[in-house]
This record gives C-alpha cells, sequence and structure tokens, in this order.
C-alpha cells in the first residue's frame, strides 16, 4: 500500500508494468482502485495487470482500455501467464466488457464473478 505525509499534495508514481505475470497461482480476483487494475493470485499475491506499452488498459467506460482489460481479465482466467493483450487479440465476452465498463471507481471482482460474467 502507498501512503503520503499528512498535508502532501498528490503526486505522480511512475513505474514498469510486467508484460506477463512470473506465477503459476491462477487469478483469484481483480481489484480495481483510482484507475489502476490489479490482479490478485490464489497464493495472495498482488500483481499489477500486464500491459503493453502503447497499449493500456482501463475500466469505467466503453473505450479500448476497458476492451483491452476485459481480454486480458479474459485469457488470466484460463493462463495466468499470458503475455499482456494486443490489439489484434480476439474480443472478450460482451458481458465481461459490460462488468468493467459499468464498474465503480473502486471495486474487487472474485474469480467466480468473472467467470459468471464471462460465461454471459
Amino acid at each position: 500500500m502507498l501512503h503520503r505525509a499528512p498535508d502532501t499534495g498528490a503526486t505522480d508514481l511512475f513505474t514498469y508494468t510486467l508484460q506477463r505475470l512470473p506465477t503459476h497461482s491462477p487469478l483469484a480476483a481483480l481489484v480495481l482502485s483510482a484507475g489502476i487494475c490489479w490482479i490478485r493470485t490464489e497464493d495472495q499475491t498482488l500483481w499489477l495487470a500486464p500491459e503493453r506499452e502503447g497499449w493500456g488498459i482501463g475500466y469505467g467506460y466503453s473505450g479500448n482500455g476497458c476492451l483491452a482489460l476485459a481480454r486480458l481479465v479474459d485469457v488470466l482466467l484460463d493462463d495466468i501467464s499470458a503475455p499482456a493483450v494486443r490489439p489484434d487479440d480476439p474480443a472478450a465476452p460482451h458481458a465481461l466488457f459490460e462488468l468493467l465498463r459499468d464498474a465503480p471507481d473502486t471495486a474487487t471482482y472474485t474469480r467466480a464473478q468473472l467467470l459468471a460474467a464471462r460465461a454471459g
């Protein structure tokens, strides 16, 4: 968890993101918080969601970032070490996209919820 000292202004945090997760532990939850997408695995590790440079992920709107996140979640449910999505990857199931499109600023979706959304 990141904290800042009281009475200090917001600051930007820059970091590298992985293009694939180095784990075999299955996806347990998708955590969305303040515009950042996290993947929690069954071993309780919390990872920044993988993404490719120039092809970001997002949620809470109907744009390309949300489409990319839905694709990423779709593949990570089956293969946690799958690479970050590319623009030419197949589309995710529409119900999974709708779940993420309508997501609030902060939300956690369990594996069961994501699988149910994927199934429609």
